[in-house]
C-alpha cells in the first residue's frame, strides 16, 4: 500500500481500537474477578475483544479491496494497488485468526494464554470444539487469498470467492446452526456476513484506491450495480434508507416501470393485510413447514413485501410517483393495526383452522392485563382499508359522533354474542 492508504488504513485501526478499549472500559464489558473462580487472565479478557475487532476489520477490508480490484479495468495501477493491499489485509487476517484461536480457547476452558501455550494438549482439544474448530479453516482460507492475490493468472472472479468463504465457518457454529431446523437463519446469516463485506468493504476501497483516479467513472456504476445485488440480502432497512435506486443509477430505468406498479397506494394498502389473511386463514401456513423451499419462498414474499413498505416510508428515493405524507402515516396505521390483530389472534387463543393445534399460550395471556380490550382482528383488518370514514376512526377528527359512542366497550370472545 501507499503511504497514503498506510496512513487512512492504520488511522480506522487505531480509531476503532481506542473506541473498544473505552466501551470495555466504561460499558461493563469487563467484570471484576469472583475468588475461587477460574478465570482466562487480563491477556484474555482484554486481547481477545481487540483481536477480534481486526479479525473483522481485516476480514471486510480483504474482502472489498479484492472486490474493487475486479471491477477495476484489468492491468491498470489502481487495480495492482487493491491486490497488493489485499495481500496484506490478508496477511492481517490471517494473523488474527490465529489468535482468535488461541484466545477463544482460553476464553472457554477457561485458562490464561501462557498456561494454554504450554500444555500442547489443551491446545489440540480446541480441535474437538465446533467454535474453535471452525476458526481452524480461516486462516486457511485467508492465506490462499492472499496467495491469490499474487496470482495474477487467475480469473478477476476469483479472488473474491475465494476470501468471501473464509467469512462462512463460524456462521455454521452459533446460535443459528444449533439445530438443525435452523437452515433459513444459517442461510440468511451467511448471506448478511458476506453482503456486508462486499458493501462495506468494497466502498471504502472504492474511495480509498479511486477517489482520484481516472478509472471512476468505469468502476463506480458498476460497484453500484453490486450494491444493488447486496441490497437483496444485507440490512434491508438500511439498504431502503440507502436510497436503493439512486445507488444503483445504471438500473434506474429498468427499475422505473416496476416501482412505479409495486408502490401504488392500493396495491400497498391491500397487500399487507391481505397476506396475512391468507396465510393463517388458508393452508398455506402448514404448506410453508412443509419443507425448505416454500418456507424460504413464504419468507422472502413476507420479506420483500415490509421492505417494499418500508422502502416507500421512508421516502429517501425519489419514488416513481409522489406519495402524500397522509397516505404513508394511513399506510403505516395499516400495517401497525394488520400486526396487533395477529397478536390479538394469538393471544386469545384461537385454534388453526388448517393445522387444528391452538396457538402457542403468550406470556400476556397468563396475566391480568386486559386482553379484551385489544381490538378485534376484523376490525382492525377493516380499518386498514383506506375507505372515506377513515377520519371517523379517530378521536379529535371534528366529526360528530353518535350518542352511543362513549358506551361502546370491547366485546369479550368467552361472552355471548349480542342479538
Amino acid at each position: 500500500m501507499k503511504a497514503p492508504e498506510r496512513i487512512y488504513a492504520g488511522a480506522a485501526v487505531a480509531a476503532g481500537a481506542v473506541v473498544l478499549v473505552v466501551v470495555l472500559r466504561f460499558g461493563g464489558a469487563i467484570q471484576p474477578e469472583l475468588p475461587g473462580l477460574p478465570t482466562a487472565g487480563p491477556v484474555t479478557v482484554w486481547g481477545l475483544p481487540l483481536v477480534r475487532f481486526c479479525y473483522d476489520v481485516c476480514a471486510l477490508a480483504c474482502v472489498g479491496t479484492l472486490t474493487a480490484a475486479a471491477l477495476a479495468p484489468a492491468g491498470t495501477k489502481e487495480s495492482e494497488s487493491c491486490l497488493r493491499a489485499a495481500g496484506w489485509w490478508a496477511l492481517g487476517w490471517t494473523f488474527a485468526a490465529l489468535l482468535s484461536y488461541v484466545l477463544t480457547l482460553s476464553n472457554l476452558i477457561p485458562l490464561p494464554v501462557a498456561d494454554l501455550l504450554g500444555a500442547p494438549d489443551l491446545l489440540r482439544f480446541g480441535t474437538a470444539l465446533p467454535q474453535t474448530r471452525a476458526l481452524l479453516w480461516v486462516p486457511a482460507v485467508a492465506a490462499l487469498a492472499a496467495v491469490s492475490s499474487r496470482l495474477r493468472t487467475l480469473p478477476a472472479w476469483v479472488r473474491p470467492v475465494i476470501a468471501a468463504f473464509g467469512l462462512l465457518p463460524p456462521a455454521y457454529v452459533g446460535h443459528a446452526a444449533s439445530a438443525g431446523d435452523h437452515d433459513i437463519a444459517v442461510s440468511a446469516l451467511m448471506s448478511h456476513l458476506v453482503s456486508v463485506s462486499v458493501w462495506v468493504g468494497g466502498l471504502a476501497a472504492v474511495l480509498v484506491h479511486f477517489r482520484r483516479s481516472e478509472h471512476l467513472p468505469a468502476v463506480l456504476p458498476r460497484f453500484s450495480t453490486l450494491a444493488l445485488c447486496c441490497f437483496a440480502a444485507i440490512a434491508p432497512l438500511l439498504l431502503c434508507l440507502g436510497a436503493p435506486l439512486t445507488l444503483a443509477a445504471s438500473l434506474r430505468e429498468d427499475l422505473e416501470l416496476p416501482a412505479r406498479r409495486l408502490t401504488h397506494p392500493a396495491v400497498l394498502f391491500a397487500a399487507y393485510p391481505v397476506a396475512f389473511l391468507l396465510l393463517y386463514a388458508t393452508p398455506w401456513l402448514p404448506w410453508s413447514l412443509s419443507g425448505y423451499a416454500p418456507h424460504l419462498l413464504t419468507q422472502a414474499l413476507f420479506v420483500g413485501l415490509s421492505l417494499l413498505i418500508f422502502w416507500v416510508l421512508a421516502g429517501v428515493d425519489p419514488l416513481a410517483r409522489p406519495i402524500p405524507w397522509a397516505v404513508r402515516v394511513r399506510l403505516l396505521a395499516a400495517v401497525t393495526l394488520t400486526h396487533l390483530a395477529w397478536a390479538r389472534s394469538c393471544c386469545s387463543g384461537r385454534r388453526s383452522r388448517t393445522t387444528g393445534s391452538p396457538w402457542r399460550p403468550h406470556p400476556v395471556s397468563r396475566t391480568s392485563w386486559p386482553t379484551s380490550a385489544w381490538p378485534e382482528p376484523w376490525p382492525c383488518f377493516s380499518r386498514c382499508l383506506p375507505s372515506p370514514p377513515w377520519p371517523y376512526a379517530w378521536p379529535g377528527s371534528g366529526r360528530r359522533r353518535s350518542p352511543a359512542y362513549g358506551r361502546i366497550r370491547p366485546y369479550d370472545s368467552g361472552e355471548a354474542a349480542p342479538g
